[in-house]
């Protein structure tokens, strides 16, 4: 099974680059501190909205760790089959 993915994003409105850089390194701090919660083969993406600043790794590890019930249902429940729409009506 292969590893979870991280991906991580930050536009410039959030912050100049030191800004930015602080917040991707405690995203990533934080997904490899929450590793027990990932499940193999999962891609996560992060869109940062908003500057991090006042919070601590601490603080970031809590964010991940209080969507952990989510996660566990989005990721534990087969999605159901939708039908392509291209072929809906077709024998």
């Amino acid at each position: 099974m292969p590893p979870c993915r991280l991906g991580i994003t930050a536009a410039k409105r959030v912050g100049n680059a030191v800004v930015r850089n602080r917040a991707k390194r405690l995203i990533r701090e934080a997904f490899r501190a929450t590793g027990d919660q990932w499940h193999p083969g999962l891609d996560l993406v992060v869109i940062v909205k908003s500057s991090l600043t006042g919070l601590r790794l601490d603080d970031v590890i809590r964010e991940w760790r209080s969507v952990e019930p989510a996660l566990k249902r989005w990721t534990c429940e087969p999605p159901a089959p939708h039908p392509h729409p291209a072929t809906k009506g077709r024998a």
